[in-house]
């Protein structure tokens, strides 16, 4: 989604990243919090949501109040395509665990 901006792409094909980028955070929520629920014990689910939930909210103010200085300083461009880069990276990084790669159904 950021590089498809920092390409300066027209607006339809920005449309469709966005699209495809929603497709695929609504495919990783589904999946992120249907293996919590199947694998991680009921009496301790509400303390690991809740931490999953301050850690993925806590930075996110700080990274929307970074964001204008550094563009200012960086400039857009480059900032935008380092994002992509860091959400690429992640993914892969993730991707390259063999317990995250080969997680298991758990049959209820």
């Amino acid at each position: 989604m950021p590089l498809g901006v920092a390409l300066g792409l027209p607006a339809p094909l920005i449309a469709g990243c966005y699209g495809v980028s929603g497709v695929g955070m609504a495919f990783w929520i589904v999946m992120f919090h249907t293996s919590v629920q199947t694998h991680i014990p009921q009496d301790v689910l509400g303390r690991v949501h809740a931490y999953d939930a301050a850690g993925s909210l806590v930075m996110k103010p700080v990274g929307q109040a970074l964001a204008g200085p550094l563009a200012l300083v960086a400039g857009t461009v480059p900032l935008l395509c380092v994002s992509a880069t860091m959400a690429l990276v992640a993914c892969a990084l993730l991707l390259a665990i063999p317990a995250v790669r080969g997680l298991k159904r758990v049959e209820g």
